[in-house]
This record gives structure tokens, sequence and C-alpha cells, in this order.
């Protein structure tokens, strides 16, 4: 797992935004969050990820904090 910033998600009126994204599976865009109480449930969230083959989190496994914060789930791209 790697926690990189990236310059824009193209989400300018949204506060906070994080992707979680990995190869062959979708990515999740996450809006509006609070650094304050969105680190803990980030990685919670990305450890499910993590261990999902597919990378499909069943909304309500998502962390409370998270369920109103999920803004799209991207499929992954068919090459």
């Amino acid at each position: 797992m790697e926690i990189q910033p990236v310059r824009c998600l193209w989400a300018c009126s949204q506060c906070y935004v994080v992707a979680v994204s990995s190869h062959d599976k979708p990515t999740y865009l996450f809006v509006n969050l609070t650094p304050e109480d969105s680190a803990t449930a980030l990685l919670d969230f990305m450890q499910l990820y993590i261990k999902s083959a597919k990378g499909n989190v069943v909304w309500k496994q998502f962390p409370e904090i998270l369920q109103p914060a999920i803004f799209a789930q991207i499929p992954p791209l068919e090459v």
C-alpha cells in the first residue's frame, strides 16, 4: 500500500478528496472528509479493499464516517 499526494482530482468544489485505487480493482472516490476524523476510517477501508480479490467492498462494510463521503466507484479499465 502506498499513500501519495496528487495535484488534482477534479473535485474542486469538494473538501479533502481521497481516491483509493489499485490495478484491476475499482477506484473509490471519497469527498468532504476531515483529516482528524477520517484517517483511521480510510486505513480500515483500505484493509477491506486490499483483502478483497476484486476490490469490491460492500457499502455496509464501509466505516460509518465514510458512508456519506463516497462519491464514486469507478470500475477498473479492461485492457
